[in-house]
């Protein structure tokens, strides 16, 4: 039912494969009112939306039988992947509906709807805790209601995880997501209520709430992310392993006269010219927008909406293929202030992300490394954790030399030059680079990927220049703590990069502190 192709930090590109097709991931779902549609199915697909969702309760309301009859796909004229939500949202919103989980379900089934929401009990924005876990009990006792149904069919069912932002709610929902019953019946779970959080742009909690759900939730099963769609925060969720998402926001921003930008929304009184180069941007003007009647310039905006969804869903999966899932993240953090308190909280989770993330990919290229952020990328600190933990100088001579872009361009003739200066014989002489991020990189090693495969600015921020020096220093402390013998330390600088260790009576007195011999040399040209 779902397989992965490709992975990066937590986040995959994988494939769900539904009887009305596939469904390649991080994907989102459009959502489609059944009775009041601005854009036409065949619009969104020609967008590049080849599935979506819609809502069953809506469907048995004003269709009852008929889509029975019929059958969902008939009914909306639309042959590609359909998932249906229970009505949940509907009782969220209202506080009731008339709606039986049992009902509920065998209508789902009965419409032929490929991808199913069980009825579950959604925590309201305002929510206490004890309601919260109220919340997930009771959708915990609707699923067991309903399981015997859902085991003689043949669509994929979602398990909803309610109880958020409440971390204590939401791991006894994922708790009860491991339950035998339920992980062998329910294809797909999905983190529910975040609505609210999104749009008081409070994507820190939902960091914070997807994190503590993801990385515990069985990581063979697709999870989706209810209600969130805004391009601005989709990367923060694949990174921590979202697949699918739901969202109406394109159509409800268009009803209001906002265009969604990676960056934000902005009111189409507010600009001069539109935000893009889709196709909608390129051959209107402002003007000319605000000149149409409004059906026709909610149905444009739509559109814009939609293609600048799925730009963000390319950027990502490209992001990911290419080993660059971190980048993407530090750019889109440096956007709104709110994506960088997301982030800041995000890189808590750079332990998670970094067992999930793989350790070579194929088709992975060189990273750029940026400023305190990039020390927490999964590769780097992958890195860090092995020099501390598993690499040892086997030699007399250890030589610490600085690394930069200008060195890398002719590597053995640096290293040479440095040796014939210094101990004038190789064969008993250890070379350790040090350099910003990755701290410090054996010669022996530096063809690993991707430790040669990087860029870094010639200057470098004075916290990622502190981290670099407290590294040096904690691993001197590892090899005085294993030291059998004295060695001789060679530490080299350079003038021309501000990230060198510099060679000072300071440096000396804290070297000093260990049990070797000392030999400081600057040596400036590199």
């Amino acid at each position: 039912m779902f397989e992965i192709k490709d992975k990066d930090l937590a986040g995959r590109i994988g494939v769900i494969t539904t009887r009305h097709g596939k469904i390649e991931t991080p994907y989102l779902f459009p959502v489609i009112n059944p009775r009041k549609q601005e854009l036409s199915l065949q619009d969104i697909r020609d967008i590049g939306f080849s599935a979506i969702i819609t809502n069953a309760w809506l469907i048995n309301k004003y269709y009852g039988s008929e889509a029975i009859e019929r059958k969902l796909h008939n009914l909306l004229e639309f042959d590609g992947p359909i998932m249906t939500d229970s009505g949940a949202y509907q009782e969220l919103h209202y506080g009731y509906v008339e709606a039986d989980p049992i009902e509920i379900v065998r209508y789902q089934i009965s419409i032929g709807s490929d991808i199913s929401v069980i009825l579950d009990k959604p925590t309201p924005s305002n929510a206490s805790l004890s309601e919260a876990l109220e919340s997930v009990r009771e959708t915990y006792r609707r699923a067991l209601r309903v399981i015997d149904i859902i085991r003689g069919s043949d669509n994929i069912w979602v398990y909803p995880i309610q109880g958020a932002p409440y971390i204590d709610a939401i791991l006894e929902a994922v708790e009860h997501a491991w339950n035998p019953i339920i992980y062998n019946t329910f294809g797909l779970y999905a983190i529910g209520s975040p609505t609210k959080l999104l749009e008081r742009y409070d994507y820190s909690t939902i960091i914070r709430v997807v994190a503590e759900a993801k990385m515990r939730l069985p990581p063979d099963k697709p999870v989706h992310l209810f209600g969130a769609g805004h391009p601005m925060i989709i990367p923060f969720m694949v990174a921590l392993g979202i697949d699918t998402f739901d969202s109406a926001s394109y159509i409800l921003y268009a009803r209001d006269e906002r265009l969604m930008t990676p960056r934000g929304t902005v009111r189409l009184q507010e600009l001069d010219y539109l935000p893009c180069v889709c196709p909608i941007c390129s051959k209107y003007s402002v003007k000319e927008l605000k000149k149409m009647n409004k059906k026709d310039r909610i149905k444009l905006i739509a559109k814009h909406n939609l293609y600048v969804i799925h730009q963000e869903l390319k950027n990502v999966k490209q992001a990911i293929r290419e080993n660059r899932l971190w980048e993407l993240l530090e750019e889109k953090a440096k956007s709104h202030p709110s994506l960088y308190d997301a982030f800041e909280t995000l890189i808590r989770y750079h332990n998670y992300m970094e067992k999930r993330a793989p350790s070579f990919k194929s088709l992975a290229r060189g990273i750029f490394l940026y400023d305190t952020p990039s020390i927490y990328r999964p590769h780097v600190m992958r890195h860090r954790q092995k020099i501390m933990q598993t690499y040892m100088p086997g030699y007399e001579n250890i030589l610490f030399l600085p690394l930069n872009s200008h060195v890398k361009k002719d590597l053995s003739l640096y290293v040479k030059k440095v040796v014939e200066n210094t101990v004038n014989n190789m064969d008993y002489s250890e070379v350790i680079f040090y350099i910003p991020f990755f701290g410090l990189i054996p010669l022996n090693i530096i063809d690993v990927y991707p430790l040669f495969q990087f860029e870094i600015p010639d200057y470098v921020s004075e916290s990622v220049l502190k981290d670099l020096v407290e590294f040096f220093f904690e691993f001197l402390r590892k090899l005085d703590s294993t030291a059998t013998e004295k060695r001789n330390i060679y530490v080299f600088s350079a003038k021309d990069v501000n990230w060198s260790i510099k060679v000072t009576n300071s440096l000396k007195h804290n070297i000093n502190k260990y049990l070797f011999k000392h030999l400081f040399i600057e040596f400036i040209n590199i």
